[in-house]
Order: C-alpha cells, then sequence, then structure tokens
C-alpha cells in the first residue's frame, strides 16, 4: 500500500496497456476452452477425415478473431473506457479516494471531456506496481467499468 496521498502531473498511457491486461486476464481464466475445440479437430483429422485438419486451422484463423473484436467492442468501447483515452490527472487521498480527472489535450480539440470518476477506498482492493506504473484494482461493487487504473510512477508527485 502508498504510505502518502499524491496527486500526477498530466500524463496519458496507451490504451493497449489495458486491452494486453483484459486479454490476459482472460487467457489464463479460459486457455483450455480456447484449445479445447482445435485439439478436438486436430483429433478428428487424424483418425476420421484429413479434412477436419482444416477445420482446425480454420478455428484460431477465422473464428477466434471475430469473438476477439466482440470482446474489444464489449470491454474496450465502454463509455468509461473513454477517460482513459484523454490526458488525465489522478489525485489519491489516503483513506479517502482515487479521483481521475481528464484534462483537454489542446483548445481546438472539439470532443467533450467525460466527467471526472472519484472511487472510494473502500472499492480499491489491491494497490501494486506493474513495471514503471502504479495499479489501483477497482472491486466490481464500485459502479465502474473500469478494472483497474495505471499511474506512471514517473509522473507522481507527493502531498506533505
Amino acid at each position: 500500500m502508498i504510505l502518502k496521498s499524491f496527486s500526477t502531473t498530466t500524463f496519458n498511457l496507451p490504451t493497449s496497456i489495458y486491452l494486453k491486461a483484459v486479454v490476459g486476464r482472460f487467457l489464463s481464466r479460459y486457455w483450455v476452452y480456447i484449445a479445447l475445440p482445435v485439439l478436438l479437430f486436430l483429433v478428428l483429422g487424424l483418425v476420421v477425415d484429413l479434412r477436419f485438419i482444416v477445420v482446425a486451422w480454420m478455428v484460431p484463423c477465422v473464428i477466434y478473431p471475430m469473438f476477439m473484436l466482440m470482446g474489444y467492442y464489449n470491454v474496450m468501447l465502454r463509455q468509461q473506457m473513454r477517460l482513459l483515452a484523454f490526458d488525465r490527472r489522478v489525485t489519491y487521498v489516503k483513506g479517502e479516494s482515487l479521483t481521475v480527472t481528464p484534462v483537454p489535450t489542446d483548445e481546438d480539440d472539439p470532443r467533450p471531456l467525460p466527467d471526472s470518476l472519484t472511487i472510494g477506498e473502500r472499492h480499491l482492493t489491491d494497490i501494486h506496481t506493474t513495471g514503471s506504473r502504479l495499479r489501483f484494482v477497482i472491486d466490481k461493487e464500485a459502479g465502474v467499468d473500469l478494472q483497474f487504473i495505471d499511474v506512471p510512477i514517473d509522473n507522481i508527485i507527493f502531498q506533505d
């Protein structure tokens, strides 16, 4: 856990960080169910008919990418993920809350900014480092679609 409250300078992280984490969590849970159809069709191709080997090749090349696209739409294009597409500042007050505030990138940007997001500390289940980032893990009862929020450690300014 963090010992002090902090705020950050304005920063932006690529959304690919969140995509990798979501895909990694999904694969770690369901890898058996993902591999099972491919292995089943390979065995059928070797035992019954060689044409099933073509079907085994189609599963990861045609069918799984369609499911990945639906998963991307379901997870990465949620309304609260918009917040992560803008530059932002994060403020953490120990014992109270974590607040993510979007900051306009430039004055000519016509896109409306999403609302600020405040999460009570009771909804933060874990705080740990992942490489050069500090990760706040959010529980499902928080009422937000985000599973975690990353903050670059280099951008943290501790408050006295």
